[in-house]
């Protein structure tokens, strides 16, 4: 009988229910609304919600948390991808968690 795998993650992931997100380029440019799935303190497993393909680096606000992360796309399949937080903790600056913070949110287009 094949051995199962073990979860290699240092740290834990916890379940999220109903949690919403937004994904940005770092230089304020909207990429996709998402669902977040799974947290851990170090990261986040999301689903896009429209077909995008993510730049290594992007700009993650966490709709509950009001706060913004610079995380690395460590992976992605289709509208799934995980990110890794860049250094575990939010982003302070740039302004982007006020500009995506409400209902309606408005950041730079170009770019």
């Amino acid at each position: 009988m094949p051995e199962i795998e073990r979860d290699k993650r240092k740290i834990s992931r916890m379940r999220t229910r109903l949690r919403s997100g937004k994904v940005a380029s770092l230089k304020n440019r909207f990429l996709s609304d998402c669902l977040v799935h799974d947290r851990s303190g170090r990261g986040v497993r999301i689903r896009l919600a429209r077909p995008v393909r993510l730049p290594d680096v992007v700009a993650f606000f966490d709709d509950e948390l009001e706060k913004v992360f610079i995380a690395r796309v460590v992976w992605q399949k289709g509208n799934l991808a995980g990110l890794l937080f860049a250094d575990g903790g939010p982003h302070a600056g740039r302004g982007l968690g006020r500009m995506l913070k409400g209902k309606y949110y408005a950041i730079n287009a170009a770019g």
